[in-house]
């Protein structure tokens, strides 16, 4: 037999697929991508705040910036409370029924008289009555933007309202459930019109944007929501100073009850593992207070509570002995002087921060080696009977306002 001197052919075999990846191999990629994200989740979550947190400071600035024109055009900031009473009638009788008789005459009169003071001031031709409605009283004013031929209820608008009002006009709800401003009609004896009833008018002095513009009370009067998001997104709030006069905490409360009468309850002082409502204290009253109630004695009337969010003072609102550690100081019986408050002659804007809540807001304080947000807890304990140390004000760390760049911590 004669072997052949030449090599065999070699064939490839036929269908070989190439090697795949073992599950040993698999879990190994899988945990090191899993390490990989859980290095890069903070830094992008940080990345986000930090542009969400950026994008509210900035539209802060804007509104400001807007308030500002206001009263260059007006020669005043705009009020950051107001009654409105489509009739006309500004007398206090009709703003304590409006109220559901929780003000005093005392108080629904001081109400009423600085919102006619205001409107007045913005709009010199308004006609307004303070001795309540006659038979020659046959004008009315669309505030809220409804029509019909019969006036809404009167109102009391919150600051956060306000800001929107003022600086937007007349409120429109369009036909998909949205709000859109439609500025003021230039009708100087009634600038209160809606676009059916005058075509003219003056362009807002701020763009908001429709889908952040809620009505979270459902009085027919929108709020802004600051961008920031969450479970709870919250509005920009606006206190006014009323030219130096003094600011009002109850300006902006947020434990109102709907259009029904239905209590709503105060989702910032009931979050955060606070289950009660929570007061912050104000010594000396500059301001048109609601919440005299509150305290836990009635011998100081020169306290009072308010719900948050409240003003930011420059120093602790309620005059402590400053002898002792500020957790452990009493209120000073002899010390009335009134509260110092930041832009004193101004506006304060501010947004609850990326967790939605405001705090009960008061003393802010940027000093080196100071507590940025300090809390006199045996005094507030006097004034309100909650006690609650200072991690109570936690919260507004991440609060952003008009009066320091970035947010409180």
């Amino acid at each position: 037999m004669i072997r052949s001197s030449l090599s065999p052919i070699h064939r490839p075999r036929a269908g070989r697929m190439p090697r795949g990846f073992t599950l040993v191999e698999l879990l190994v990629v899988i945990v090191i991508l899993a390490v990989l994200i859980a290095f890069l989740l903070p830094a992008i979550n940080s990345a986000i705040r930090t542009g969400r947190n950026t994008s509210a400071q900035a539209e802060i600035n804007q509104l400001a910036a807007a308030l500002a024109q206001f009263k260059t055009q007006f020669g005043v900031y705009p009020p950051s409370r107001l009654y409105v009473n489509e009739s006309g009638d500004y007398s206090a009788a009709t703003l304590v029924a409006a109220s559901g008789n929780t003000l005093t005459t005392a108080q629904a009169s001081a109400i009423a008289q600085r919102s006619i003071s205001y409107l007045r001031r913005i709009w010199p031709r308004m006609n307004l009555s303070t001795s309540g409605p006659t038979a020659s009283t046959t004008f009315w004013f669309d505030f809220d933007g409804s029509g019909g031929t019969t006036p809404s209820p009167p109102k009391i608008i919150q600051g956060a309202e306000c800001l929107v009002f003022f600086l937007g006009g007349i409120p429109q709800l369009t036909d998909n459930g949205t709000y859109g401003m439609q500025g003021f009609a230039k009708d100087p004896t009634n600038p209160m019109k809606n676009s059916v009833a005058a075509a003219t008018r003056s362009t807002p002095m701020y763009k908001f944007r429709p889908g952040r513009l809620v009505d979270q009370d459902l009085n027919g009067f929108p709020e802004y929501l600051d961008g920031l998001g969450g479970a709870s997104p919250r509005p920009f709030v606006y206190f006014s100073s009323y030219e130096g006069q003094g600011y009002d905490p109850d300006d902006n409360n947020y434990n109102h009850s709907d259009a029904n009468g239905n209590y709503l309850g105060d989702p910032d002082d009931l979050g955060g593992g606070f289950s009660s409502g929570v007061y912050g204290g104000f010594a000396t009253r500059n301001n048109i207070s609601t919440h005299d109630t509150v305290l836990n004695f009635t011998a100081r009337t020169d306290i009072i509570g308010s719900p948050g969010p409240n003003p930011y003072t420059s120093e602790t609102p309620l005059p402590v002995d400053t002898t002792v550690a500020l957790a452990d100081a009493p209120i000073v019986t002899t010390n009335t002087k009134p509260r110092e408050y930041i832009n004193k002659q101004t506006f304060q804007i501010f947004s609850a921060g990326i967790d939605n809540n405001f705090g009960i807001g008061g003393a802010f304080i940027e000093a080196s080696g100071q507590e940025g947000l300090p809390f006199p807890a045996h005094a507030n304990s006097q004034a309100t009977g909650a006690t609650y140390d200072s991690s109570i004000r936690r919260r507004e760390r991440d609060n952003l306002t008009n009066f320091k760049g970035g947010t409180l911590q």
